[in-house]
């Protein structure tokens, strides 16, 4: 499923929402995919995740890093290292995380 990207824009290299780290760098959105199983009206059912395509490409550097992905169907291992980036909720009855 795509929507409109022309409201949105990405903040890469942020850490502190409050502050200016002056880390960030902004780009554009060109188009936003969102998981086609996502249902908005039940978020607990999963698939919260979408791909977006940045409108300019970002500058590579300490605070902005690829974020590679496992091959298509390949399960990890057991406590295998993962990362989870962004600033939503850490859990559904609490505030939006800042850094």
């Amino acid at each position: 499923m795509m929507c409109s990207s022309s409201a949105w824009r990405a903040v890469l290299g942020e850490y502190n929402l409050g502050a200016d780290d002056r880390t960030e760098q902004y780009r554009g959105i060109s188009s936003i995919h969102i998981h086609p199983k996502w249902n908005a009206n039940s978020i607990s059912s999963g698939y919260d995740i979408a791909l977006l395509r940045l409108s300019s490409e970002a500058s590579l550097n300490n605070y902005v890093q690829l974020g590679p992905l496992p091959p298509v169907e390949q399960i990890l291992p057991h406590n295998h290292y993962c990362y989870i980036i962004g600033w939503g909720r850490t859990s559904s009855e609490s505030h939006l995380a800042t850094r």
